[in-house]
């Protein structure tokens, strides 16, 4: 056939609702086109996937590939789900190896879109996680979107986690890791995390882009994009941003260690009050979200540096030369910890604000430590 629509699931009007579902191991194939190697909702047709997986959905097509594992033009609200190790195969065009929106609206909340491929031997690969296009609207929410490919010698490869593109085309994110997202054969890719062309807009908060490939992270053609108090692979200039390792468990396990810069560094307002694990966020209460889409409790102990409740502040967070820290009472003692625990600074302090001179001190993450009548107290700070 020239058109293949939905390898294992199609929807065309009115309302479906999938709950604890695993759509897997289809196949589309055509001569032309293919839409939605597991899954194609079309215009007008409302799809909820709630604890579901998406996986090992394939779309071979001679011309154009969209969707290995769900394409949608309609309303696709999506939470609690994996949408994984979905393939395309075309000699012309591939378009999302997770899921394709196209002109329709998507909600992604508490979803991992990881592992899919887009392959064969095409002149252009765009979105290896998520496209957009045709005025399309999606948020994310608590979304990874890792280890997804695009097949090595293509003429155009775009967007390694995410390409949106087409005036009206919308993207908003909140608390979303994209990482370790690459080309087959180790090239460049336009846009590791992020490609975006011909007037399409996105804004991004609490997130995480550091894809370890060569090519800019960011790439914007001709579109809007906001990213603020997001750690960004070789920096983008927002509120509260920064550039740094994110100290991930593994390339594989993106939660973040104890001495992961983007712990705490998140901003309160608008943040999900749950993580991708439905562990509350922030941890512990009071303080600033980590980046990412997983929360990390800071209510552990690094090298004998406990943390506990909100008892001063530091600022500026990061610093250059020189940090100020306010207290709720006098300070007894105060010491620096560098992030593997030794002692790089201590003074005795009688009074319950201070001035620290950090010239001396290396970039990186540090921990300092007061001691009160009230008792110890530690917050973590960045040296830039």
């Amino acid at each position: 056939t020239t058109w293949s629509y939905g390898g294992g699931v199609y929807c065309s009007g009115g309302s479906a609702v999938f709950d604890g579902v695993i759509i897997r191991n289809n196949a589309s194939s055509s001569t032309g086109y293919g839409y939605g190697g597991g899954m194609n909702v079309e215009a007008g047709a409302t799809a909820r996937l709630r604890n579901c997986i998406v996986r090992s959905n394939s779309i071979a097509a001679t011309n154009y590939c969209f969707g290995a594992g769900i394409y949608s033009e309609g309303t696709l609200i999506v939470s609690n789900s994996t949408i994984e190790n979905n393939s395309t195969s075309s000699g012309g065009y591939n378009f999302g190896g997770g899921v394709n929106l196209r002109a329709g609206t998507g909600s992604f909340t508490n979803v991992k879109i990881l592992g899919n491929t887009l392959g064969g031997a095409p002149n252009f690969n765009w979105g290896g996680g998520l496209y957009m296009e045709g005025a399309s609207t999606a948020t994310l929410t608590n979304v990874l979107i890792a280890g997804n490919i695009l097949s090595g010698s293509t003429f155009v490869n775009g967007g390694g986690g995410i390409h949106i593109e087409a005036t009206g085309t919308t993207l908003t994110g909140m608390n979303v890791t994209v990482s370790e997202n690459k080309r087959a054969n180790g090239g460049a890719i336009n846009g590791s995390g992020i490609e975006l062309e011909t007037s399409a807009s996105a804004t991004f908060t609490n997130s995480i882009f550091y894809n370890t490939n060569t090519g800019a992270e960011i790439d914007n053609q001709s579109s809007t994009i906001t990213i603020t108090y997001s750690d960004v692979r070789n920096g983008f200039v927002g509120a509260g941003n920064i550039n740094a390792v994110p100290v991930f468990v593994s390339t594989t396990d993106f939660h973040l260690q104890m001495t992961s810069p983007c712990l705490g560094f998140g901003t309160l307002p608008g943040s999900p009050v749950y993580d991708l694990d439905n562990n509350i966020r922030p941890m512990p209460a009071l303080t600033n979200p980590d980046m990412g889409c997983y929360e990390l409790s800071q209510l552990v102990s690094v090298n004998e540096v406990s943390f506990s409740e909100v008892s001063f502040t530091v600022y500026p967070n990061p610093g250059t030369e020189i940090v100020t820290l306010n207290a709720v009472e006098p300070i007894g003692e105060l010491v620096i910890f560098n992030s593997v625990g030794e002692e790089v600074y201590s003074e005795v302090v009688s009074v319950s604000s201070a001035i620290i001179n950090i010239c001396g001190l290396n970039s990186g993450i540090y921990f300092i430590q007061i001691k009160t009548e009230s008792g110890t107290f530690t917050k973590k700070f960045i040296k830039q």
